[in-house]
């Protein structure tokens, strides 16, 4: 064998022969004492499920409406064009 060749080249293990060690958790608990998991997911539960207000369905409404004018609009642009936009002069199209 040729000691020169790719045999004799020194190739470190994949792993170490000894595991890294894990240092001891020291974190806070997530839920604070004299509570419970299923107390925690009440008062969270509770934000979302509480009754809507009155103003929030006039504001969906007409964040709706806005939506669909909006959707109606690039609708009518796909099928006309830029034309639309008062865009149709051939020779200098991209003036106002």
């Amino acid at each position: 064998m040729n000691p020169s060749g790719p045999s004799s080249i020194n190739v470190p293990p994949s792993r170490p022969s000894q595991p890294m060690s894990i240092p001891a958790r020291t974190s806070l608990p997530i839920v604070a004492p004299g509570y419970t998991t299923a107390a925690l997911t009440d008062k969270i539960s509770a934000v979302v499920l509480r009754k809507m207000p009155k103003w929030w369905y006039p504001a969906f409404g007409a964040a709706f409406a806005l939506l669909n004018l909006f959707l109606v609009s690039v609708g009518w642009l796909f099928i006309k064009g830029i034309g639309i936009w008062g865009i149709n002069v051939p020779v200098a199209w991209g003036r106002l």
